[in-house]
């Protein structure tokens, strides 16, 4: 009589009683014994200047916890302000809650601007940082992801509705089992977590392995013995072969319930060693259409995390470190080590249907969408594994023995002669085009140069310069004076001003220019801002103003910004044609949702690209200008002849008409890199996009 799950509506809450007292503390280490060792003479020996510390801050901190404390229900802030001792088990739970966005303020409050109001205060606070800067560094121990209980005395557990009848620990009714013997552990834990774990994991347990070897099966046919993967009552699908289920489940136990035997011994069978090509027959038509009974190996797309460590593997980026601190998704760590974000998720992942990691889920999507062809086809990440992938292989001396590598790694198979040929026709004839457009790019050279500005790409090198991070605030606008004079052929961005060390998950923003296969129209005028969303969740947004601009033409860029904590923010795009003296400005405004924006000082700006030395700008700036607050409609956004006029305060003025390395060395920019440009050869270009038809085919995408 449960809504939504296949037991009793009892059945539920008893079981949820079970973990009713639960918390995950986030102060628990995860280390050797002498590591902990270090870690306690680390604190013994700071133990004063710390506590010094932490009084002072307290003491500028208290406004800042009655304002988290009131974003919680009334009730909730009554149980905050209770003792400890009168608290109940769950009344303790909901102050625990409060108490992490409590730590998360404190952690991103800047205790400089604190003190600021008293000289006294602030000199005493720097002088007791100097003085635990001066003491021995605190071990860094990685933190562990534990559970336990809050107290030894357990939340009580009731079932919702009129009568609201209290619950306890019990276990399904259909098993007839008798209720649990529970006692309070000697670590002060209420032992409810540990009775239910002892009867999951019974040899007697007819339910637990049999799941177990049901999900195991479905990860390896992509469909287990039972369908439903989550419900095995009367209500779930009855097992394709019951037998062999019972036969799994045995073996599983009198094994030590030991997944590497339970792994080998289904991957040494007949059934798995079949191929996805057999035909069906008349016969097999009419009995099992859906081939439940597996007459043959079920074609599978590879998981989200299969596709893309098997891209990184296959272009040899891929490193197999084990352990340590989580990445970011353009980290070539393994998928199993990238940062778990519910807004703003990798887009591999993301497309190719990863769970979101949040919640339990019993089975995987496994969806074909437009989407991900846009994807494979236009992101710049399935590219850059296919141009590191065609660097691998670009040293062959011939096209087919490069060929015969690239379909080695990627499908582990020589290819076919008629794959052979045809690959080498369409290797000839990009190299051909490639060529002839090179020869084009270099008769226009000589056209494109200007003396009187900074050239930040020209045909054989790129300059980036990195100057010092500036605090905008929440409304700021950048203007430029700049001439573009080719897009990339890949989806980079043209990026001719950013701030940050540019990832998805670190704050930061990029003022820009789409290239050829971008997702956003090629030549479209874009802002990216990195960012917190009102709920405080960072989030990454492409801001497209659908704006097209012109190729080698000297332009006016311009884009405001405003951040709204309401939610209620705008980007407001202006562009205009300065070889046109009778061109129109062009204008355009844009809601988006990122409410708030803050930099790493150590991080810095980049003008010309960004800091990894990608997405640079291809051709040259005269003037650019960083403005806050915001220039708003009613000011008029300057035009060329204007734009030196102080009506606003000038963040960032650089005039690069003239001596432009001098006038950015006088504010703070050095180069960050100059060099050669990776300008490809034809016959790598050439490699590159066949690297990338391979990596994005189905036989690379799917289980045959």
């Amino acid at each position: 009589d449960h809504k939504f799950d296949p037991i009793l509506q009892k059945d539920y809450y008893s079981l949820q009683s079970f973990l009713s007292s639960v918390w995950w503390p986030e102060d628990e280490k995860l280390s050797k014994a002498s590591d902990m060792t270090k870690l306690r003479e680390w604190e013994m020996k700071t133990l004063q200047v710390r506590k010094e510390i932490r009084k002072m801050e307290d003491e500028v901190f208290q406004g800042d916890i009655k304002g988290v404390v009131r974003q919680f229900p009334q009730d909730v802030q009554e149980m905050f302000y209770k003792k400890a001792e009168d608290r109940s088990t769950y009344e303790q739970q909901l102050v625990e809650l409060i108490n992490r966005q409590i730590r998360n303020k404190r952690s991103k409050t800047k205790w400089d601007k604190k003190f600021e109001k008293s000289k006294e205060l602030k000199g005493k606070y720097e002088e007791l940082q100097r003085k635990l800067a001066n003491l021995p560094a605190k071990p860094a121990l990685p933190q562990a992801f534990v559970t336990t209980d809050l107290s030894h005395r357990p939340a009580r557990t009731f079932i919702p509705g009129k009568k609201r009848t209290e619950t306890f620990p019990a276990y399904l009714t259909l098993l007839g089992l008798p209720n649990p013997e529970i006692k309070a552990t000697p670590h002060g834990t209420t032992g409810r977590r540990l009775a239910l774990a002892n009867w999951i994991a019974s040899p007697d347990n007819p339910l637990s392995t049999r799941v177990i070897v049901n999900r195991v099966w479905q990860k390896h046919f992509g469909k287990g013995l039972v369908g439903s993967a989550n419900d095995f009552g009367f209500l779930g699908e009855e097992p394709s072969h019951p037998e062999l289920l019972d036969w799994l489940a045995t073996s599983f136990v009198k094994e030590g319930w030991k997944l590497k035997a339970l792994h080998r011994r289904i991957m040494l069978s007949d059934t798995y060693g079949q191929t996805t090509r057999r035909e069906p027959t008349e016969k097999e038509n009419t009995i099992d259409p859906e081939n439940r009974l597996l007459w043959r190996f079920p074609p599978q797309r590879l998981a989200a995390e299969q596709i893309r460590d098997a891209m990184l593997a296959t272009s040899g980026e891929l490193k197999l470190k084990s352990g340590g601190t989580s990445a970011d998704g353009n980290s070539p760590l393994r998928s199993i080590y990238l940062k778990k974000r519910r807004n703003s998720p990798g887009p591999i992942l993301a497309a190719f249907d990863a769970p979101a990691g949040f919640s339990s889920a019993s089975e995987r999507l496994d969806t074909t969408t437009s989407t991900q062809a846009l994807l494979l086809r236009n992101n710049p990440w399935p590219h850059a594994r296919a141009r590191a992938m065609a660097k691998k292989f670009s040293t062959h001396e011939t096209l087919e023995s490069s060929i015969g590598k690239i379909f080695k790694a990627a499908y582990s198979r020589p290819p076919a002669q008629a794959e052979i040929e045809l690959a080498r026709s369409f290797l000839e004839q990009f190299m051909t085009q490639s060529t002839m457009q090179a020869k084009k790019d270099a008769a226009q050279k000589g056209a494109k140069k200007n003396l009187e500005r900074l050239t930040l790409s020209e045909e054989e090198t790129i300059r980036i310069f990195k100057g010092n991070t500036l605090e905008l605030g929440s409304n700021w606008t950048i203007e430029a004076i700049a001439r573009l004079d080719r897009i990339h052929p890949n989806a980079h961005v043209n990026t001719l001003l950013s701030q940050s060390a540019w990832s998805h998950q670190k704050q930061g923003w990029s003022f820009g220019i789409t290239s050829a296969k971008s997702a956003y129209e090629p030549r479209n005028f874009i802002m990216q801002l990195t960012g917190e969303n009102v709920g405080g969740d960072v989030i990454y947004r492409v801001i497209d103003s659908n704006l097209q601009l012109p190729l080698e033409t000297e332009l006016y860029l311009a884009c405001s910004i405003h951040l709204s904590p309401n939610g209620n923010s705008k980007a407001h795009f202006a562009w205009k044609n300065l070889d046109d003296a009778q061109a129109p400005l062009r204008e355009a405004s844009v809601e988006h949702e990122v409410a708030s924006l803050s930099t790493d000082q150590k991080d810095g700006q980049f003008l010309g690209g960004r800091s990894n030395g990608q997405h640079f700008w291809n051709g040259s700036v005269k003037r650019l200008r960083i403005s806050t607050p915001a220039i708003g409609k009613e000011l008029g956004i300057m035009e060329e002849s204007d734009i030196g006029e102080e009506e606003t305060t000038a963040k960032l003025d650089l005039d690069l008409s003239s001596n432009p390395e001098q006038v950015l060395e006088k504010k703070g920019f050095r180069l960050l890199s100059s060099g050669a440009r990776d300008v490809s050869s034809p016959r790598l270009e050439a490699l590159t996009a066949l690297c990338h038809a391979v990596l994005t085919s189905n036989e690379f995408l799917y289980l045959h």
